[in-house]
């Protein structure tokens, strides 16, 4: 997980220009205004911005939960201060509990967009069979 999120972060930044770059599962639906939120805040000087997890993606009103890193964005600065993400979490998972500890430590906090928010199917790497769209034959 760790190496696909850090080739997609430094193809935005160094072959794209990017300030940003937002890095999204593939299981989640997001809010109409979510994209434009997280920007917003990004453009309002927060170097890490999450959202929210809705149990209905038309209506932010629906939060359930924070969002983790199912979704986020994180800028330029972010990863000049934390670093990148350590490729020796295999498969997956502690990857972003070590970044998050790795920003905490160097004064980086994250930003929860209220406005932001997506609906997440799996809420979890792999748990298809929880998920609302799985069905058994």
């Amino acid at each position: 997980m760790a190496k696909s999120w850090n080739a997609g972060i430094k193809e935005a930044f160094e072959s794209h220009g990017s300030q940003y770059a937002i890095v999204a599962n593939d299981d989640i639906v997001f809010h109409k205004d979510c994209l434009d939120a997280m920007v917003a805040a990004a453009d309002a000087g927060h170097r890490f911005v999450n959202c929210q997890i809705l149990k209905d993606p038309r209506d932010l009103a629906s939060r359930y939960t924070e969002g983790g890193f199912s979704l986020f964005l994180l800028g330029a600065e972010c990863i000049r201060a934390a670093g990148w993400f350590d490729e020796n979490f295999q498969p997956a998972y502690y990857e972003d509990t070590d970044y998050f500890r790795r920003m905490q430590l160097v004064c980086v906090r994250q930003h929860v967009s209220k406005e932001a928010g997506f609906y997440h199917y799996i809420n979890k790497l792999g748990d298809i069979a929880n998920s609302p769209n799985h069905s058994t034959i």
